[in-house]
């Protein structure tokens, strides 16, 4: 397949790029200090629950996922995330590191199940990956289909405490990670340059960093 007949050679896709810095600690600013606590507080309870047998973690574990679809599939949740797509047409997607702490939900103060994530270790993609190239292409070809645009963050994470409660995946190296976030972007401006000139001027990227 060519460049010119990659299937996000669409000129009614419009793209903008985020790279988002997360952090486990203090969250992004306006998240009320209850939220902090509570993240918090089940950060700890995640750190202890290591100590435990493997039968009380898996149950531990299980459970947490019981609550979480109860939360998830409630009447409230539901209407929350049908308010919040009307008001805000646009698809969010998310490039990020499978570490199962990072909650864009929190941090973007969106409601669970808006961002459609894209997972690999350390938040590492490599546009060259076949499978990696048709996941994305199926999801924007998709998502255009109902005549959406879409959103993408390009994220890396860290952590403001300690750095091996950071991203292991680039050996706790928070300045590769932020390295890694610009090479992707580079990635899909190369693609776009090549495959549409109009396309290429629809980009925007911001970069966002919480600094605390």
């Amino acid at each position: 397949m060519t460049v010119n007949d990659f299937p996000w050679r669409i000129a009614a896709i419009k793209v903008k790029f985020y790279t988002i810095r997360t952090s486990y600690f203090g969250l992004v600013s306006g998240v009320s200090f209850t939220l902090r606590f509570v993240n918090n507080i089940r950060y700890k309870l995640s750190m202890d629950i290591h100590r435990k047998p493997i039968a009380h973690r898996i149950e531990w574990l299980m459970q947490h996922a019981r609550q979480y679809s109860q939360s998830f599939s409630s009447s409230a949740a539901t209407i929350e995330r049908q308010r919040y797509l009307a008001e805000h047409p646009s698809a969010i997607a998310a490039l990020k590191c499978m570490d199962g702490r990072i909650n864009l939900s929190v941090d973007t103060h969106t409601p669970a199940g808006i961002i459609q994530p894209f997972r690999n270790l350390g938040g590492m993609f490599d546009l060259g990956w076949p499978h990696l190239g048709e996941v994305l292409a199926n999801y924007v070809h998709t998502v255009v289909s109902r005549g959406q645009r879409v959103l993408l963050l390009i994220t890396y994470h860290y952590s403001k405490g300690d750095k091996h409660r950071g991203c292991a995946g680039f050996n706790y190296d928070t300045q590769a990670a932020r390295a890694s976030t610009y090479t992707i972007l580079r990635s899909f401006f190369c693609l776009a340059a090549l495959a549409d000139k109009e396309l290429l001027a629809e980009f925007k990227p911001v970069l966002f960093e919480k600094r605390e």
